[in-house]
């Protein structure tokens, strides 16, 4: 009731009385309920509230509405909270609808994500903030932004005038940075679309833009959009150069096909044709046909198509590839098409057995973009002669939906019904009014044919279909509706009769079950509608669906729709208490829950003490029912349940769910009574913990959920439940985490509270006192061995992020160099270390080094050198004792080893420290300092496309006086890509 009332608020507008209630809800029944509110409440109000309650997901939709930088100023919040941590993939999936959203609400809120929190934003936020293009560019500018995502297709017009209006300079610094993101495995079968942004840019600016997104001899990494922008004859001095072959350079060939000129693009597509793959056919027709739509001959169009004969008789997704490719082809191309070609693609679509819906869908497309493009060039007689082809493609059970219309104005309706009714059969005739439903009162004769069969056709088929065209006029349909009726042919499954006739003509209500044929008519009515019903009608169409719900000869399936339908309590109860099957008890046990009459608690509470699918059904019924009632009545029914022992356990649950989302302490006072209870079934207590580890705060709590966590399900919902419950924050949920692993106990829920607190500091960090609580577990050598692996692997998570945990790592690793049992356990730490971080591979690398484990500790220092390169430290030291311990074991390092990647960073550092340590080792006598230098010049070669000094670098050392270290750097030149 709250709820409603809330929305009431927000529908009335009443915001500012929104914003004076919102104190007293939130002391009354705390944050969550609270941030219901906000929707209603003023976007001051909201900005001001939302940083102190949060909001969950529904809640914050619905402020992308009413307060979009509210929410713009939350999104940029959590993204720096979550920055560089596993939370950050999370937020980036959870929330991508909610930024698209409020960028397209409020442009001001879309400069703000893509300033703040450039990485949140998607290709349509960007589109957005593009409506403002220099407030935009300057604020790419003041927060340095590389890169920006853009959509494929074409910007709304509002966005190409704002765009047109900025200098030539202006528009290329944006394109140089707002680009659309492609795919280099995109599939061939995909339309290519030009880069909106580039194609506004001059043309000379553009192909500069394209060759500074190219690295130097990758090619093939181009985004296929942003060549597609470039104009003819640039595209094709771009693509002269690409490689011929087999293998990549035939695969780089087929990326760009669609780009090619006709000559060169026709037999790569034909080969790919003739391929024994089903993939690779699938692949090819589109492909060609992209081609041909992009070369824009309408002649050599036209030949292609009729060339694609072999497609429609494949197999289906080759069928279903080559037709959704066909329909996004041009008008002006499809004009030029013959008759003949579409026919034959049409019907083999049709008449396939393995034709799907999405089949027919791309030939409907197809067909009815001809069609409307031949009536707008008046050529009537190839409309109508489409139109026919149409209609057999809508008319297929497989084809989705009641059909489709032509649009187009009456004179090319009339047109096309003369051109269309000559020498057509009465199907045929009925399937081109179909199409033209709008204009079914202008078509000679077309009312009278549609009449007749309706009223006197002996197929039912045919006769419904013809009556559902003629109810199509809304002006006559009322009147139409009741002629029906009146003929007693049974109309039930026609188009517009029930809705007519349970909204309007109720004093037909009547007649429709007896006009129902074979499966008997079942209302999908609303209550709205019914409320427009006589008494003696709702109590007719009760007894109506009564009877469908008890017939045994009908399927279970429209059984248990008509009981889901009914509105009479009287009715529901003898469903419930008769003899007919559960899903249709369980469908009339949900309608009762419908009623707001409490004199169905009774009933829905002795069923849900039966359990089983019948229990479920009246528990989740119960539950609808009780959210209408106060809640100090509603706490006190699900309070007794929950704590009732004799109750199902399914009840129990349903009844513990229903208490943990009501607010209030008299709800958590059930909670606790109900957790409380002797005896009380494990399944239930998981129900129970998600709601009080949420209050973990609370005094008590702690104590409770760790006594009751030797079972797996409660132990699962306790330490491996969402941690954003919390109120009181994470650090509440790590600290009863760390207490677990800390007095030890039982292995498994030390060993679950590990795993957890391992994902919580990657996330957060780690402050003292979980670092000690595992740093303890580690040390102590009267632990299960696993018990001590799971905590050390969780510190050394959180060495990377805290430094706590660096120095409680130290330590504990310096402990274990003892007996065999120690060193086993530091082997198997050391080979599953997960944090490429400097400080855990110089912790591992002291502790391995020390306890005669020289081999794992050399790799350990080389580790560490390379984690530090990648936050740009360079220092000598790290790579002095990197050499020294390498050199004692030189098969740690191998030439074929991908040691390291640097593509992905943020920033250059990583790169030129990468260029600086690599100049260092290659001045360095001796091979394995060369071999290293190796390995990191390839590795920034790789990173860059090799462009800028490695192709040098990698020269010099092709040079190198130690004959191993050249052939290391020839191999690596000899395996760079074309």
């Amino acid at each position: 009731m709250r709820r409603d009332a809330y929305r009431v608020l927000r529908l009335s507008r009443r915001r500012e009385l929104a914003a004076r209630l919102l104190p007293e809800v939130r002391e009354r029944y705390g944050d969550a309920e609270a941030a219901q509110l906000l929707p209603a409440c003023p976007a001051g109000t909201a900005g001001e509230w939302l940083p102190r309650l949060g909001a969950p997901d529904g809640a914050l939709a619905s402020l992308a509405r009413t307060a979009p930088p509210a929410v713009a100023e939350h999104l940029v919040r959590a993204a720096a909270r979550a920055q560089g941590t596993v939370a950050w993939y999370r937020l980036v999936h959870r929330h991508l609808d909610l930024v698209e959203s409020v960028a397209r609400r409020d442009p001001a809120a879309a400069l703000l994500l893509a300033e703040k929190a450039p990485r949140l934003v998607t290709g349509e936020a960007v589109v957005a903030a593009l409506r403002r293009p220099r407030d935009l560019l300057a604020a790419v500018r003041r927060a340095g932004i590389t890169e920006l995502p853009l959509p494929d297709g074409p910007f709304p017009k509002s966005v190409r005038r704002a765009l047109r209006a900025l200098l030539p300079e202006e528009l290329a610094a944006l394109a140089a940075v707002c680009r659309t993101q492609d795919d280099e495995h995109r599939d061939l079968a995909e339309p290519v679309t030009a880069d909106p942004l580039l194609a506004l840019v001059a043309p000379g600016t553009r192909v500069r833009l394209v060759r500074e997104r190219v690295p130097e001899g990758n090619r093939h990494k181009v985004p296929v959009s942003a060549v597609a922008a470039l104009e003819p004859e640039d595209r094709a001095e771009f693509l002269r150069d690409l490689p011929a072959g087999t293998g990549r350079e035939r695969a780089v060939r087929l990326r760009f096909g669609v780009l090619l000129p006709p000559a060169e693009a026709e037999p790569l597509y034909r080969g790919l044709a003739d391929d024994f793959n089903v993939h690779q056919r699938r692949s090819a027709w589109p492909g060609l046909l992209a081609a041909a739509a992009q070369y824009g001959d309408p002649t050599e169009y036209a030949r292609v198509f009729t060339t694609c004969e072999r497609a429609w008789h494949d197999q289906n997704v080759v069928r279903q590839a080559a037709l959704e490719q066909a329909a996004t082809g041009p008008a002006r191309l499809l004009a030029a098409v013959p008759y003949a070609a579409l026919r034959d693609a049409a019907l083999t679509a049709v008449q396939s057995h393995d034709s799907t819906a999405y089949t027919l869908q791309a030939a409907e497309r197809l067909l009815r973009r001809v069609a409307v493009a031949a009536a707008t060039r008046r050529d009537h007689e190839r409309a109508a002669a489409v139109a026919l082809l149409l209609a057999q493609v809508v008319a297929d059970p497989r084809f989705p939906g009641r059909g489709t219309l032509l649009d187009v104005d009456r004179s090319a309706a009339r047109a096309i019904w003369a051109a269309g009714r000559q020498g057509a059969g009465v199907r045929s005739a009925l399937g081109i009014a179909a199409l033209l439903e709008r204009h079914v009162a202008a078509l000679p004769g077309c009312d009278g044919l549609l009449a007749r069969t309706a009223l006197e056709s002996d197929d039912p088929a045919v006769a419904a279909r013809a009556a559902g065209v003629w109810l199509a006029d809304p002006a006559t349909r009322e009147a139409r509706a009741g002629e029906l009726l009146a003929s007693g042919r049974p109309f039930s499954a026609v188009p517009y009769l029930e809705e007519t006739v349970t909204r309007r003509r109720t004093d037909l209500l009547e007649r429709l079950p007896a006009a129902a044929t074979a499966p008997p008519w079942v209302p999908g009515t609303s209550a709205t509608a019914e409320g427009r019903w006589l008494p003696a009608q709702r109590a007719l169409i009760a007894r109506h669906l009564e009877r469908v719900a008890t017939d045994e000869d009908l399927p279970l399936r429209q059984r248990s729709g008509a009981a889901s339908q009914l509105r009479d309590a009287a009715a529901l109860r003898r469903l419930v208490e008769g003899e007919v099957p559960q899903p249709v008890v369980a469908a009339a046990l949900a309608s009762l829950g419908r009623m707001a009459d409490r004199t169905v608690l009774g009933p829905l509470l002795e069923h849900a003490a039966m359990g089983g699918v019948r229990g479920r059904a009246a528990m989740g019924a119960l539950r609808r029912l009780l959210d209408g009632i106060p809640d100090a009545e509603a706490v006190e029914w699900l309070g007794g349940i929950a704590r009732d022992p004799r109750a199902p356990v399914g009840s129990r649950k349903e009844a513990a769910r229903a208490l943990g989302e009501r607010p209030g302490e008299q709800a958590f006072g059930a909670l606790l009574a109900a957790w409380d209870v002797p005896g009380q079934h494990h399944d239930v207590l998981a129900v129970l913990a998600v709601p009080l580890t949420a209050a973990l705060d609370r005094p008590g709590i702690a104590a409770r959920l760790r006594a009751r966590m030797g079972h797996a399900a409660v132990r699962q919902a306790v330490i491996g439940g969402r941690r954003d419950t919390v109120p009181a924050g994470a650090d509440v949920h790590a600290h009863f985490l760390a207490a677990l692993v800390r007095d030890g106990g039982d292995t498994d829920v030390v060993e679950a509270a590990c795993g957890a607190l391992g994902a919580v500091v990657r996330d957060h960090g780690a402050d003292e006192v979980v670092a000690g609580a595992l740093a303890a577990a580690l040390s102590d050598p009267a632990r299960p061995h696993d018990e001590r692996y799971t905590a050390g692997y969780a510190l050394s998570g959180a060495a990377a992020r805290s430094g706590a945990a660096a120095a409680a790592l130290r330590d504990a690793l310096g402990a274990l160099a003892g007996g065999r049992a120690e060193l086993r356990l530091l082997d198997r730490l050391a080979a599953n270390r997960h944090q490429r971080s400097a400080v855990v591979d110089v912790a591992y690398a002291d502790a391995l080094e020390q306890a005669g484990l020289g081999r794992a500790a050399a790799r350990a220092a080389f580790d560490a050198a390379i984690a530090a390169l990648r936050e740009g430290d360079t220092a000598a030291e790290r790579w002095d004792r990197c050499l020294r311990l390498v050199e004692r074991h030189p098969y740690v390092l191998s030439l074929d080893d991908r040691p390291f990647a640097m593509n992905g960073a943020d920033d250059g550092r990583p790169l030129q420290a990468a260029l600086d340590v690599a100049r260092a080792l290659g001045r360095r006598p001796g091979t394995l300092a060369g071999l290293i230098a190796v390995l990191l010049v390839r590795a920034g070669g790789e990173a860059t496309g090799w462009t800028g000094p490695w192709p040098a670098e990698l020269d010099a050392l092709k040079a190198h006086a130690d004959p191993d270290v050249a052939e290391a750097a020839l191999v690596a030149e000899l395996r760079r890509p074309l």
